[in-house]
């Protein structure tokens, strides 16, 4: 359950798109390298602006050029905006330095003083150590009592109920409806709605999920886009204008290798499978939420890190994972068993043959 790769390969599969389309740049004060719009940050809008620009569909001021040269050859060109948009999604590290400062290659080294004479000082003499005091004796220990014989154990019944280890020994564990949304998720065939929420905040999602594709979808730059993978193939898919790009062409494959991504690697990190998830049943243990009575946390536990899964009678409220000290979470909106045609498939897309078509249908 993976994210943040996910909008690092949508940044980059969208940059390759947008060979000749069109962006606005804002013109902002005093700024770093690589900061064309000065709003303190490297994002892919300081890509697109220096991509513009490259192919002369806008003018930048001197200093927005300078921010916008990041690879100091006195002109704007795509490999500026392709190392921009590298920084943006941490691919890349640029120069931290104000555009018209000098770049630096280090302090100056100080003049060594005159050396000192090689004369070696005489070291002092070494005191004498005192004689070390003579340990008393130490005095006989006592010898212990004997310890007196443990009783023998009463045997156990023979009719007792041995313990399942697969079931929380609590007796407040609160059983879960059958046939919950949660174990729709683990069926591997689901079609879901919701928010993520981490420490970069909240991003909507939308996952649908068969057995030989995955659609994730998600808001980029205010528009609804997202990856397609049907049988191992991968497709950059705009729903609001039904097209899709075809990233297994020999051109978008070499557009990514340039920007050093590679769909297989992306897919495998999110391929959202919720199957290896055990049943609420074996949950470590349950709770009720103190906010809301009719909510209730399942809680799994393990060396790995702890999984809380939030219940509302059948309805499944969040997912969240907490492990090496970050926080990961799913508010669902909506959970389904079935997955809609056009999130499986693409008879009803239009296919995008040429990038700018795309692009100018995403933006």
């Amino acid at each position: 359950m993976k994210k943040k790769s996910f909008f690092a390969l949508i940044s980059a599969v969208l940059a390759a798109a947008v060979i000749l389309s069109v962006f606005a740049v804002p013109s902002f004060a005093r700024r770093k390298l690589g900061d064309i719009d000065g709003d303190g940050f490297v994002t892919s809008a300081d890509a697109r602006s220096a991509l513009r620009a490259s192919v002369k569909l806008d003018a930048l001021t001197d200093e927005q050029a300078m921010a916008a040269d990041v690879d100091g050859d006195t002109f704007v060109t795509s490999a500026d905006a392709r190392l921009i948009l590298r920084a943006s999604v941490k691919l890349e590290t640029l120069p931290d330095r104000y555009v018209g400062e000098e770049e630096t290659t280090g302090p100056e080294q100080p003049t060594d003083p005159a050396s000192p004479t090689d004369a070696t000082p005489t070291d002092p003499e070494k005191p004498t150590e005192p004689e070390k005091p003579t340990e008393p004796e130490k005095p006989t220990e006592p010898e212990k009592p004997t310890e007196p014989e443990k009783p023998t154990e009463p045997t156990t019944p023979t009719d007792a109920t041995p313990t399942d280890p697969t079931k929380p020994d609590r007796t407040d564990f609160i059983p879960p409806e059958k046939d919950n949304e949660f174990d729709i998720l683990r069926s591997g065939t689901y079609h879901f709605t919701g928010m993520t929420v981490d420490e970069s905040g909240k991003s909507e999602l939308e996952i649908a999920k068969t057995a030989n594709s995955i659609y994730l979808g998600a808001q980029f730059n205010k528009t609804k886009i997202a990856i397609l993978s049907i049988d191992d193939k991968y497709y950059l898919v705009n729903p609001e204008k039904n097209m899709y790009l075809d990233l297994n062409t020999p051109l978008m494959k070499a557009e990514l290798n340039t920007l050093g991504l590679d769909v297989n690697d992306f897919a495998a990190s999110n391929s959202f499978d919720f199957s290896f998830f055990p049943p609420l049943e074996n949950a470590t243990r349950s709770e009720t939420v103190p906010e809301d009575k009719d909510y209730v946390k399942y809680v799994f536990e393990s060396k790995d890190g702890v999984i809380n899964v939030t219940m509302c009678g059948k309805k499944l409220i969040s997912l969240e994972s907490a492990r090496d000290g970050s926080v990961y979470r799913i508010d669902f909106i909506s959970v389904s068993a079935t997955v809609p045609s056009q999130k499986r498939e693409l008879k009803n897309l239009k296919n995008a043959v040429l990038q700018t078509v795309f692009v100018s249908g995403l933006l």
